[in-house]
């Protein structure tokens, strides 16, 4: 049977001079099937699902340390409250000193650190990631 190419039916073209089919040239030799590409796109899926859930399991880590930090310090000064306030820190009972200013400023040093360690956790996940 002779197709409109002119080739016979089990014949392939041949690429001029370079001695691969017309269609590995034009594709590429190692051209994949629609199978292995879909089994890659679902093996790339999965990783990427893996590592967004490493991610989001390394901040909601961070950001519960974070809050859990600052709220047992609220409770250790609360609890000893009365034992502080016999200690006077410029002019003011340590206790009330501690709970009107001091857990502030803590705070504001956890929010720091939180943020610090987030853009380390940020920074590993995207020099992990493929650029495509």
């Amino acid at each position: 049977m002779l197709l409109r190419s002119g080739y016979n039916a089990g014949q392939l073209p041949f690429c001029d001079g370079c001695g691969l089919p017309a269609y590995q040239r034009r594709y590429g030799a190692g051209r994949v099937t629609t199978q292995n590409t879909d089994q890659d796109t679902q093996h790339d899926i999965e990783i990427e699902n893996a590592a967004r859930d490493r991610h989001q399991l390394r901040t909601l880590a961070v950001a519960v340390t974070a809050i859990s930090v600052v709220l047992f310090a609220v409770a250790v000064v609360i609890m000893y409250a009365v034992p502080l306030n016999r200690i006077w820190f410029l002019n003011f009972p340590l206790g009330f000193y501690l709970l009107a200013q001091g857990l502030i400023l803590f705070a504001v040093f956890v929010t720091f650190w939180y943020v610090r360690v987030q853009e380390r956790i940020d920074l590993t996940r995207s020099m992990n990631e493929e650029i495509t």
